[in-house]
């Protein structure tokens, strides 16, 4: 059987703003069915979504629309039966049933800076002891400046780090997690040099208490 090349690739087309999602500590397989009618409650999709199980835990989710991605990746961590819920942009030529999401991107308040330190790029560098930094957001009210970071959620968590100052010895900086959307799904971090994210204070339940 020979499809032709346009309808493969109007087809292939419409899975180019994918989620690719699976669970940390997954090896339990879920049913798809709860999967999907679980996440769809969760995420509080207004609009169809089409998944596909690529293998055991592994998820390919489609959005009609693309407000609905934007607002469930903004709001990770998300906690599904016990499990913390893993995505990634699903590219053209990734194979899912093998692609392994390692990070989780929290947001991270840093606090305690001095006045030399207010500058984006010097909040990024600060930021990046914890991960990788994928936004970093100007001071609000008070609360300092704010970095969206990309964990490794099966590494120990960065307590913080020292920093240079223009005049004095260097200052101790310890981001910590915030309270205030879009961080609702993430209780405070208990900053620990010996847990990993996923059982460092972020357990499941608390996750969960959070999203209900």
């Amino acid at each position: 059987m020979i499809i032709p090349p346009s309808i493969l690739r109007t087809t292939k087309a419409l899975w180019k703003n994918a989620l690719l999602v699976t669970f940390y500590h997954g090896g339990e397989q879920l049913n798809r069915t709860m999967v999907m009618r679980t996440l769809a409650a969760k995420w509080n999709i207004q609009n169809p979504m089409d998944v596909i199980c690529e293998a055991p835990n592994k998820y390919i989710c489609r959005f009609e629309n693309a407000e609905d991605r934007n607002r469930i990746e903004n709001m990770q961590p998300w906690h599904l039966c016990g499990h913390i819920v893993l995505m990634t942009h699903f590219i053209s030529g990734m194979v899912a049933a093998t692609h392994e999401i390692e990070t989780v991107p929290i947001w991270l308040t840093m606090s305690g800076l001095h006045l030399e330190h207010h500058s984006l790029e010097a909040a990024a560098m600060i930021a990046s002891a914890a991960g990788t930094v994928k936004k970093i957001e100007f001071p609000k009210s008070g609360t300092g400046f704010r970095a969206k970071v990309g964990i490794k959620i099966a590494h120990p968590l960065v307590q913080g780090t020292p920093v240079n100052i223009c005049d004095g010895d260097d200052i101790w900086i310890a981001p910590s997690g915030g309270a205030e959307p879009p961080i609702a799904n993430l209780p405070e971090i208990n900053n620990s040099n010996t847990l990993g994210l996923a059982n460092s204070g972020l357990v499941p339940s608390e996750i969960a208490a959070q999203q209900e």
